[in-house]
């Protein structure tokens, strides 16, 4: 038999339920960690029973019939692969004691993995060949050698980024981030981070204003916070225009950013936010494409809503609704 600690469980990084079984086919959520009600989107505060939520919750369904025939073959631990949206889980389901059960749900990596391979490759790849080809003579003719090395330095860029940014990625990957979270003045901490943009916009003959209305108090994590907003401002810089502009406003409603832009196709905005994803149009601007995938994965940690747009005369937007 299992023994396990609530306050253990509550700060584990992977998903947790105990789940007690009243009667045949059903059951109550004793427990669920912060980990377990971000992934499975639901709050136990609503109901103890596992049946009701499951009624509105197709992510909590699937568990019924799983601890049904747990329960029904008198196992005390079984392995389960649940596909949740378009991931896939491996679910260790426990008996802790006579109709009480812990369910932990951990994220299977095998498709991020061959993902992530993927694009590490190419700029090993193009380091690998401008190597080669300068050991196979271009290193003597001066002009070729410069701009191969320079070719050079900018996949190393492009490689330190990905890395950095895929560590990051893998942070947010720990569902329970927010229990480092605490009450902040985000008002005076937007201006800081948007003040220290002034100059560098400034470098690229651009234009840049902000706005942010009222003393904004949010429960978050200040470090995470302030990646969201570079990560905006960088996309905004970046994906600009010769003497562009960007204008930034906060509200107690939310953060919206605009600025002139290279553009971006309609068929492309409904996937900026996937991971690795470039739209067309940037496919000549170095980046790694996993910018606005922090930002996305940053917002719904704060339970905060992100959207994209490009309307008349490039102009691109993107929206963070508290």
């Amino acid at each position: 038999m299992l023994i396990a600690s609530d306050e253990i469980i509550n700060k584990s990084r992977f998903a947790y339920l105990v789940l007690e079984k009243i009667k045949e086919s059903e059951y109550s959520v004793e427990l669920a960690n912060l980990s377990a009600r971000h992934l499975l989107n639901f709050d136990r505060s609503e109901d103890k029973s596992l049946n009701i939520l499951a009624e509105k919750n197709p992510n909590l369904a699937c568990f019924i019939d799983i601890l049904d025939s747990f329960s029904s073959a008198e196992l005390d631990y079984k392995r389960y692969t649940l596909k949740l949206g378009s991931d896939f889980y491996t679910t260790h389901l426990s008996n802790l004691e006579e109709n009480r059960f812990l369910l932990e749900i951990v994220k299977e990596y095998q498709n991020d993995i061959s993902e992530i391979s993927h694009e590490l490759k190419r700029p090993i790849q193009n380091i690998k060949t401008l190597t080669e080809t300068l050991i196979m003579g271009a290193k003597d003719k001066p002009v070729m050698c410069e701009k191969f090395l320079n070719n050079i330095n900018d996949e190393i860029d492009r490689l330190s980024d990905l890395v950095k940014n895929l560590l990051k990625l893998s942070q947010l990957g720990d569902l329970n981030t927010l229990l480092s979270s605490s009450e902040v003045n985000i008002t005076e901490l937007t201006k800081k981070i948007c003040e220290s943009y002034r100059d560098k916009v400034k470098t690229k003959s651009m234009m840049f204003e902000m706005f942010c209305d009222g003393n904004i108090h949010k429960k978050i994590d200040k470090d995470l916070y302030n990646h969201l907003l570079t990560n905006l401002l960088d996309n905004a810089m970046k994906y600009n225009t010769e003497e562009g502009f960007i204008d930034f406003c906060m509200d107690e409603k939310g953060i919206t950013l605009r600025n002139s832009s290279i553009g971006v196709k309609e068929a492309d905005i409904d996937k900026l936010f996937n991971k690795f994803y470039r739209s067309s149009s940037s496919a000549k601007i170095s980046g790694t494409g996993l910018g606005l995938t922090i930002v996305k994965n940053i917002s719904e940690l704060f339970s905060w809503e992100a959207s994209a747009s490009c309307g008349k005369d490039n102009v691109f937007e993107i929206k963070i609704k508290f």
